[in-house]
This record gives C-alpha cells, structure tokens and sequence, in this order.
C-alpha cells in the first residue's frame, strides 16, 4: 500500500492507494463552489507526465456515479504505454475526487486525485503504476 498526499489549490487530498483500489483516509475542502452531483461523466481530457520521460496522454472517460458516490466505468487512452482501454473506479464526494484507473484482473495503471475549482475547472494530479507523476485537466463539459 502507498500513501499519496495531494493539495489542489485550497483543498488537500491524503488517499492510501493499493492494487484493488482506492480509500479515502481524509480530505479538506474550502471554498463556495458547489459539490459535484452529475450521475454521468462524459468527456474527455489529458494527463501530461512531469517526472521521468515527459509525455501527454489523451483520454476518453464514461463513468457512472452512484447515490454513496462511487464511480465506475471505462476509460479509453492514447500514448500510454500501460493500456488502451481500462476501467476507471473511485469517489466523489462534495467537489473531490479520488480514483484508479485498472486493466485486467485487475492490475493498478496509476492512482488520480482532483476537484472542481471555484472557476469550473477540474483537475488534479496522478502517479502510473511505474512511478510516473504529473497532472491531470478534464477538457469535457464542466462536471455539475
């Protein structure tokens, strides 16, 4: 198990990240933007790696989001050397978002975290199974 601190702006995100998913251990959040209640998320977005070799990877996200918050779907990528088509599981609660992105049996791709600013943006950072980090930004409509 890996513990993953993240700060977003105002907001802060501690997850602990293991290969069967993700729990949230604590999570902070400021500011008058409301909370995330969209039941789908449809769109799509990029993920550009920061250490290591840098890279940008695409993506194609279709998630749907149940009454405790949890999400589940499929997740497409392009230029990713882990996989093409995955699943994509996690959390939203209040603007926040935790999650992983598997393929197979299941085996862990990378662990994201994120929120929704007080401007609409959305975004957040991630870590790939082989170490890489960097940043993520959701380029679909704004998650309402």
């Amino acid at each position: 198990m890996k513990l993953v601190a993240i700060a977003v702006g105002l907001i802060a995100v501690t997850c602990a990240a293991a290969s069967q998913g993700i729990d949230t251990v604590e999570a902070y959040a400021s500011g008058d933007a409301a909370p995330i209640a969209a039941r789908e998320l449809v769109g799509d977005g990029r993920w550009v790696q920061e250490s290591g070799v840098k890279r940008t990877e695409t993506w194609e996200v279709d998630v749907s989001r149940a009454d405790d918050g949890t999400i589940n779907g499929k997740v497409r990528i392009q230029g990713s050397p882990f996989v093409t088509d995955g699943v994509m599981t996690g959390r939203i609660i209040g603007r926040q978002v935790t999650g992983a992105v598997l393929v197979g049996t299941p085996k862990l791709v990378a662990t994201f975290s994120g929120a929704l600013g007080k401007s609409g943006e959305f975004r957040g950072t991630y870590e790939d199974r082989a170490g890489g980090i960097g940043s993520w930004v959701w380029s679909g409509p704004p998650p309402q």
